[in-house]
C-alpha cells in the first residue's frame, strides 16, 4: 500500500469513527478522541501540497455531513413535505457546504504545520519538539474551528448563529470520566456540580422512580405525554377539540383530586406543541382543565401565545384555574418557524414552508422583540404545613425555561448560572433554610420530528449545557422526561 492510499485510507477511518460516535454516543461516544487524533497524524505526518490538504478535508467533511444531515433530509420529506427534489437540493446543498468549512479547516492547519517545520533547521518534520508544537496548535484549531462552526455557519441564512450539533464534546457527555474531567480541568466558569445523574419519567402518570432524586421532598414531578396520533392540521375546530380533549382526558387519568390532602405540590409538565393553539385566548379550555386539577397541582405545559396581535410558541404555567405565568420563545427555527428576510421573496421557499406549517391566519411565528419578560418562574414548594413552621425561612424553585431551538441558538451557558446565582438566597439565609433555593432549566421540546439518533444529540447538547452551567437540566420531551443532576 503506497503512503498516499494509506493517508486516504485514515480519512475514511476518522469520519466513520465521528459518524458512529454520533449515531451510537451511549456506548461508542469517544469515538470523536480517535477520531480527531487520526485527522492530526494526517496533518502531521503528511508532508502535502495546500490542494491536497484541502482535498483531504473535503473529503473528510463530505462523508460525517452526508451521514449527520439525514435527519434534515427525513424531515422535509416526512414533516414538512417539500417535495423530492427540494429535500434533496437542500441536503446537497448542506453536505457540500459544511464539507467546504472542514476542507479549509485541513488546509489551513496543513500549512502551519509546513511554516512551522521551515522555522526549524531540522529535516526531520518527525522530531518531539515539532510534534509537541503541532499538537498544540492542533488543539488550538480545532477548538477554533468547532466554536466558529457552532457560532457563525448559519451566516447564510441572514442571521449571526451557528450549527451547534456537531461538537464533539456531546457525545462525550455519557462518560462520567468526561465529565469529572471536564470540570476538573478548569472549563467551567460558573459553579460547578459535583455529581451527574439522570433519572427517567417516560410515562404520563406520577409514579417518579428513578428520578425522585432530583427533585425536592415536597414536590412530585409528573410527566403528561401528548397524543402522537393527532393530525397536524391545526386550522381545523374539530382538530382543535381533538387536542383540548385529550389533554383533559389524560389529566383525569392522573386522578390527582384523589390526593389534593397530601401535603405535596404536584408540578406537571408537557412537551413544546402539546397544545399548537393560543392558550390565552381560549379561556374555556382552562377553565375545562382546571375542573379536573387541585389547587396544589401546577401544569407546565408547551403551547401557543398571541401577544400584541402576533403568535409565539411558549410555555404556559396554570394554576388555580388561570395562567399564572408564561413564557414566550425568544427565537424561531429558520424556514420551520420563520422565514429569513431575503428568502421571502423566492416563490419556491414560500410554497414549501409558508402555506403548510403554520396556524391558520398566522404566515409565521414571532419573538416578539420588543416585549420585556421574566427569564424564569420562580416555584414556592411550601405546604400548607410549611407555612406554620418558624423553622422554614427559604423553600423556593426557579425554573428556568427553554423552548427547542432557543436553547442552542440563543442561550450561553453562562445565562443559566447568572440566573440561577441573582435568584439564589443570602448567605445568611442559606444557613438557616431546612432546603434552599433549587434552580432547574426545564426544557421544553417537540423531538418528534425528528429521527432517532438526532433526538439524542439535541438531547446531550443540552446535557452539556446543563453541565457547563451547573444547573440540574429538566428534559421535557415528547417520548419521556428526564432529569439530569
Amino acid at each position: 500500500m503506497t503512503t498516499e492510499s494509506l493517508l486516504w485510507l485514515l480519512i475514511l477511518l476518522s469520519a466513520l469513527l465521528y459518524d458512529v460516535a454520533f449515531f451510537f454516543p451511549e456506548y461508542l461516544g469517544f469515538f470523536v478522541l480517535p477520531s480527531l487524533g487520526l485527522i492530526f497524524w494526517v496533518l502531521c505526518c503528511a508532508n502535502r501540497t495546500g490542494k491536497q490538504y484541502f482535498y483531504y478535508g473535503l473529503a473528510w467533511g463530505m462523508l460525517v455531513f452526508s451521514a449527520h444531515f439525514i435527519w434534515l433530509l427525513a424531515l422535509l420529506l416526512d414533516k414538512v413535505q417539500s417535495g423530492k427534489c427540494f429535500a434533496v437540493f437542500a441536503y446537497a446543498f448542506g453536505i457540500v457546504y459544511f464539507s467546504l468549512t472542514s476542507a479549509l479547516w485541513f488546509w489551513s492547519v496543513g500549512l502551519i504545520f509546513k511554516k512551522v517545520c521551515r522555522l526549524y533547521l531540522y529535516k526531520n518534520y518527525l522530531s518531539k519538539t515539532i510534534i509537541l508544537q503541532k499538537f498544540l496548535i492542533f488543539l488550538v484549531t480545532c477548538y477554533g474551528y468547532f466554536y466558529l462552526l457552532e457560532n457563525y455557519a448559519l451566516c447564510f441564512l441572514g442571521r449571526i448563529e451557528g450549527y451547534p450539533f456537531l461538537n464533539p464534546l456531546i457525545p462525550l457527555i455519557n462518560f462520567k470520566l468526561f465529565t469529572k474531567a471536564l470540570i476538573l480541568a478548569g472549563i467551567l466558569f460558573g459553579r460547578g456540580v459535583d455529581s451527574y445523574d439522570s433519572g427517567v419519567i417516560s410515562q404520563n402518570h406520577s409514579s417518579l422512580n428513578g428520578a425522585e432524586r432530583a427533585k425536592p421532598g415536597c414536590v412530585e414531578f409528573i410527566y403528561l405525554k401528548p397524543d402522537s396520533c393527532l393530525s397536524n392540521d391545526r386550522s381545523s375546530d374539530q382538530n382543535f377539540v381533538s387536542y383540548e380533549y385529550q389533554i383533559y382526558r389524560k389529566l383525569c387519568d392522573l386522578k390527582l383530586w384523589n390526593r389534593r390532602d397530601e401535603n405535596k405540590q404536584f408540578i406537571i409538565f408537557s412537551p413544546e406543541s402539546s397544545f399548537p393553539f393560543p392558550l390565552n385566548t381560549h379561556p374555556d379550555v382552562v377553565e375545562l382543565w382546571s375542573n379536573v386539577l387541585p389547587d396544589n397541582a401546577h401544569l407546565f405545559i408547551g403551547t401557543q401565545y398571541r401577544l400584541n396581535g402576533k403568535i409565539c410558541q411558549a410555555v404556559c404555567w396554570l394554576n388555580m384555574r388561570r395562567i399564572k405565568n408564561f413564557y414566550v420563545k425568544r427565537h424561531c427555527v429558520p424556514f420551520v418557524e420563520k422565514i429569513p428576510r431575503f428568502y421571502k421573496k423566492l416563490k419556491t421557499i414560500q410554497d414549501v414552508f409558508l402555506s403548510r406549517v403554520f396556524p391558520e391566519g398566522v404566515s409565521q411565528f414571532s419573538r416578539v422583540k420588543k416585549f420585556k419578560q421574566q427569564n424564569y418562574f420562580e416555584f414556592n414548594c411550601s405546604t400548607s404545613r410549611d407555612l406554620h413552621a418558624s423553622h422554614v425561612l427559604h423553600n423556593e424553585i426557579t425554573f428556568i425555561p427553554q423552548i427547542c431551538s432557543e436553547m442552542f441558538f440563543v442561550s450561553k451557558y453562562k445565562t443559566f448560572s447568572d440566573i440561577a446565582m441573582a435568584n439564589s438566597v443570602d448567605g445568611q439565609d442559606r444557613q438557616q433554610a431546612v432546603q434552599p433555593h433549587s434552580p432547574y432549566i426545564i426544557f421544553f421540546v417537540n423531538d418528534s420530528w425528528f429521527v432517532g439518533y438526532f433526538k439524542e444529540i439535541m438531547q446531550d447538547g443540552a446535557r452539556l449545557k446543563a453541565l457547563l452551567s451547573g444547573i440540574p437540566l429538566i428534559y421535557v420531551g415528547h417520548d419521556g422526561l428526564k432529569i439530569f443532576k
